[in-house]
């Protein structure tokens, strides 16, 4: 099974963000440090997802990377799920379901998304 087929997991860290942190982005864009979870920031733990994302990031960048191939290979008649999690209104539709033009072309079930979205 080639990556694009296997599961990927990505996060979009909203908040916990000032003089004191709840977590530090490291410089590879897919790990982060939670400083708050040990008694130092020597033993603090990092976690390693395939890409984390900072609050700064919008709704149209989390859906190209997290969702855009899979809502493709669905239109292309392929099984996939797409799982999101987290606070009401923080973006998870968006995020799983991408721009309203692609919304309208599931609905309208024409299986056929454009390059462009």
């Amino acid at each position: 099974m080639s990556k694009s087929e296997s599961i990927k997991v990505v996060c979009r860290f909203r908040g916990g963000q000032g003089d004191n942190p709840d977590w530090v982005f490291l410089p590879d864009g897919a790990s982060l440090v939670a400083p708050k979870m040990a008694a130092n920031s020597l033993d603090a733990p990092q976690f390693t997802f395939d890409s984390v994302l900072d609050s700064d990031v919008n709704n149209e960048t989390m859906y190209n990377m997290a969702a855009k191939d899979k809502v493709t290979a669905f239109m292309d008649g392929f099984n996939c799920t797409i799982f999101a999690y987290g606070q009401s209104g923080s973006g998870k539709t968006f995020s799983m379901l991408g721009p309203d033009e692609v919304v309208k072309e599931i609905i309208d079930g024409n299986g056929e998304v454009s390059q462009s979205t």
